[in-house]
């Protein structure tokens, strides 16, 4: 009776296995081909006419990819430089991009946040953007608020005088008026002039400690102590030294490369003209995949399709999914493709303003 009943229990579960491994017509969740498509949709900026995501992303979902990659990036530091083995040294260049990238979502992380494109809860939005403010030492938000928004958020201020960030573009020397060649120099320069990192750091710590509330001043107090006492404890010195390269060096170069195409500069165009959609030709230059790659994920903004919606439309908890909004889509003709085109397009205006656009 035993062995009829072992038989019969091999039998049927056989038949069990054999169905599930038996080919179905049924298609596979997430197909290669799809998961190609979403990535290079992700990098190019827009989605191909007819292309579907293969899931809906959130901002809180952002958030938190943001910060496991981050940690995941010091975590690799950590293990890379403890190794002692110089053949795997090279693959600190790679993690200290990928930070870059990670650094630079905290910042629109915190704008998303102040505008309450995170969550439809308040404090929520007013948590987040005060974790990513500490965390990357963007301005405090109750200082990014209200110039932001008020401000650079203005229709008669966007990209021109009473702009926040045009006056930051302006304070570097990047005045109208000038030739193109100049515009590039003062860029080179720049990149590699230590004063340019020591001047952004030392002003970002001046506004959080003059401007900031005092909950947000022994916050971030609390952080730095927090940080130095584990490196201290734990010999994490190697994790802590990529995040203040990360905070000094990287965060500064996205900052810079990103406003500085961000818009239309000192345009007397129309304020519906000053934004557009800054898209990567990847189809058609695949040889700079990487290089592609780098720009959209360590410079470009989170929302890049869709940025002259943004400003007529702040407060919209679609942004990560911006790529296939139909916006996006009928806004395609003003699209600018490329890296060089994207600063084109904004140099070219501040060259052609006259000196006296201040």
């Amino acid at each position: 009776m035993r062995l009829y009943l072992s038989l019969f229990v091999l039998c049927r579960y056989t038949s069990l296995g054999l169905k599930w491994l038996r080919p179905t017509n049924q298609k596979p969740m997430f197909p290669l081909s799809r998961i190609t498509a979403s990535f290079k949709t992700y990098v190019r900026g827009i989605a191909l006419p007819g292309e579907e995501p293969l899931f809906i992303v959130t901002p809180l979902m952002v958030v938190a990819a943001t910060a496991l990659i981050l940690v995941f990036d010091l975590a690799a530091t950590q293990l890379i430089w403890s190794s002692q083995r110089a053949w795997l040294y090279p693959l600190l260049v790679p993690l200290l991009a990928l930070g870059q990238s990670a650094f630079w979502y905290l910042y629109m992380e915190q704008h998303h946040a102040v505008h309450g494109a995170i969550s439809k809860r308040k404090w929520v939005n007013v948590v987040v953007a005060e974790i990513t403010s500490i965390l990357s030492l963007a301005q405090a938000p109750s200082v990014y608020s209200p110039k932001h928004l008020l401000e650079h958020h203005n229709p008669q201020h966007l990209a021109n005088s009473g702009d926040p960030d045009f006056h930051w573009l302006q304070s570097l020397g990047f005045l109208p008026g000038q030739t193109i060649e100049q515009y590039w120099w003062l860029l080179w320069r720049l990149l590699f002039n230590p004063a340019f990192y020591l001047k952004n750091l030392a002003t970002r710590v001046r506004g959080h400690i003059k401007q900031a509330p005092i909950t947000h001043r022994v916050t971030l107090l609390i952080w730095w102590a927090s940080l130095i006492a584990a490196a201290e404890a734990f010999q994490l010195w190697p994790a802590l030294l990529m995040y203040l390269s990360l905070l000094t060096v990287a965060a500064p170069i996205s900052s810079l490369l990103q406003t500085l195409t961000e818009h239309v500069w000192a345009s007397k165009e129309n304020p519906e003209m000053k934004t557009h959609p800054r898209l990567l030709p990847i189809d058609s230059n695949p040889r700079l995949f990487l290089v592609f790659l780098y720009w959209r994920m360590a410079i470009l903004s989170t929302d890049l399709a869709q940025h002259q919606a943004h400003h007529y439309k702040p407060i919209n908890r679609n942004w990560p999914m911006a790529a296939y909004s139909d916006y996006a889509r009928s806004d395609l003709p003003r699209a600018v493709w490329g890296i060089r085109n994207h600063f084109r397009i904004s140099l070219d205006s501040l060259s052609k303003a006259p000196h006296s656009h201040k």
